[in-house]
């Protein structure tokens, strides 16, 4: 046996009094292993629902460079001041022309005279009158091929310029359905996380989850103000919404998608209105839905850090500058209700029923009698 012992070997008593410790350190391990999953779970589900903002946001501002490249864009008001600039060269009628454009438009007449003096130009030369109308030929080229038709990136895709809001509605409610449910995921995983967490194990879970937030904004010891920031991230989800009711209100002006409907058909014309309406209503729904949600998981990361931090952190937070003056809103429109609920459940007074005769004033008291002697 002593022989054993120095070629390393341990003998039957070591080993039976090491098994407990080599118990312990592999559940040790195992218990790690079951942390470190269920942060992984956590972290990656975090990481799906900003992957899907991501691609949100890439639609929202392609849709705003295409609404500002249709409505009121520079290429339209390049368009235009060529048109007026070409009018004070119109050797046969420009003057009762410039008279109408000074009337009706004197913003534009100011503009065009002050573009040809700013450039030099003479309205008697015939070559400053070809360099124009082949500036205004060319924007009008741009116009009908890069402007009246849209082109995806990275997918070579073109469509007709009045189909965008279709399109466009269809891809956010596409996104925000995928957004919703991956926000939906990333709150169940959170929950389910911290709930199977305690003592140290909460505290470690909810450090190195923390650690891996981007849009979410969660407490943390020593940055006591931060949680200040939460609303900033969340203005990205207002951001669709916002764009694409931007883009349907642009579409309902009588120069948009009606003067297209008259010559190229109503009918194609009410299908974009409709579409584009009921789009509008559902993109609304599934953004105030996803916000809701945000709001839940804000709500899940309090909780965990007031029971992962009892001596820093308290549940519910004291709320802040915005959520002091929401709730002092909410308090006068509560107290105002129970005032108007009150005024209708109070008794009529005397004479206050329907057909019934007002009540008469109450007689005044009678004068006390003198009692001091006559004189």
């Amino acid at each position: 046996m002593a022989e054993e012992n120095q070629d390393g070997k341990l003998t039957p008593e070591e080993l039976a009094a090491i098994e407990p410790l080599r118990k312990l350190a592999a559940k040790a391990v195992k218990e790690d292993a079951e942390v470190e999953e269920y942060v992984n779970a956590a972290s990656s589900s975090s990481a799906r629902a900003r992957g899907v903002i991501i691609l949100l946001i890439i639609a929202t501002v392609f849709l705003a460079v295409e609404v500002r490249n249709t409505f009121h864009s520079w290429h339209d008001a390049r368009l235009e001041l060529r048109k007026a600039v070409l009018t004070f060269f119109d050797r046969e009628q420009a003057p009762q022309k410039l008279a109408v454009m000074a009337k009706k438009n004197p913003d534009l007449y100011r503009r065009a005279a002050n573009y040809i003096r700013e450039r030099g130009l003479n309205p008697r030369s015939t070559l400053d009158r070809e360099l124009l109308t082949k500036e205004y030929d060319y924007y009008r080229e741009a116009a009908i091929k890069e402007i009246s038709y849209v082109h995806i990136p990275f997918v070579g895709v073109i469509f007709d310029g009045n189909d965008l809001a279709l399109f466009a509605g269809l891809t956010f409610t596409v996104l925000l359905v995928w957004l919703r449910f991956s926000l939906s995921s990333e709150r169940n995983n959170i929950v389910l996380l911290f709930s199977r967490m305690n003592g140290e194990d909460l505290k470690r879970c909810y450090d190195l989850v923390a650690m891996q937030q981007v849009l979410t904004v969660p407490r943390l010891p020593g940055a006591h103000g931060r949680h200040r920031w939460r609303g900033i991230p969340k203005l990205l989800y207002v951001l669709p919404p916002l764009v694409y009711s931007l883009q349907v209100i642009f579409e309902l002006r009588p120069s948009s998608v009606w003067d297209a409907g008259k010559n190229l058909g109503m009918g194609k014309a009410w299908f974009l209105v409709v579409s584009g309406l009921i789009f509008v209503v559902i993109i609304l729904v599934l953004s105030a839905g996803c916000i809701r949600i945000l709001f839940d998981i804000d709500d899940e990361w309090d909780r965990a850090a007031a029971r992962a931090y009892p001596d820093d952190f308290k549940y519910p937070p004291p709320p802040g500058w915005l959520g002091r003056r929401w709730g002092a809103v909410r308090s006068f429109f509560s107290g105002f209700k129970k005032g108007m609920a009150a005024g209708e459940e109070a008794p009529p007074g005397k004479g206050t029923e329907p057909g019934s005769a007002p009540a008469k004033p109450a007689a005044p008291p009678a004068p006390k009698a003198d009692n001091k002697p006559a004189g």
